[in-house]
């Protein structure tokens, strides 16, 4: 949403430009380096302004979230991996996330069988959450 808000934004901005300076730019889009140039400019440009608008929001969503109540949901792990960190791969609202997380008992050779993710988490706008706590809990 934040990205798609700044391309919308940047290319209006391009488009008035573009109105304002045809013949100049008419001009430098037939430079290949320019539209090279161009194209990396506002991208860079999409992600920093995403990032701009991105603070307030999620500030936003911070703030509103703490008068609602929290809920607490248990979630399937679908994978793990124990290399040099724990990492478990669970699904939540039907999308799969990867967390860090520190399996007690090294003995363990199937985690999904003998584990779940508990998240206590609190509803925000736009089908978001404000995730309070991750938690690995014996089933």
């Amino acid at each position: 949403m934040k990205v798609s808000a700044s391309i919308t934004l940047l290319f209006s901005l391009f488009i008035w430009r573009f109105l304002k300076f045809k013949d100049y730019y008419l001009r430098k889009f037939k430079d290949r380096l320019y539209v090279v140039y161009f194209i990396v400019a506002f991208g860079m440009s999409s992600w920093l302004l995403s990032e701009i608008i991105g603070v307030p929001l999620d500030y936003y969503l911070i703030h509103e979230s703490r008068v609602e109540p929290t809920k607490t949901i248990d979630c399937e792990i679908v994978s793990y991996t124990r290399k040099k960190k724990d990492k478990v791969t669970y699904r939540f609202k039907g999308e799969l996330y990867n967390h860090y997380m520190v399996i007690p008992d090294e003995r363990v050779t199937d985690v999904s069988q003998k584990y779940m993710v508990r998240l206590r988490v609190k509803p925000t706008l736009f089908e978001a959450y404000y995730v309070e706590s991750i938690k690995l809990v014996k089933l």
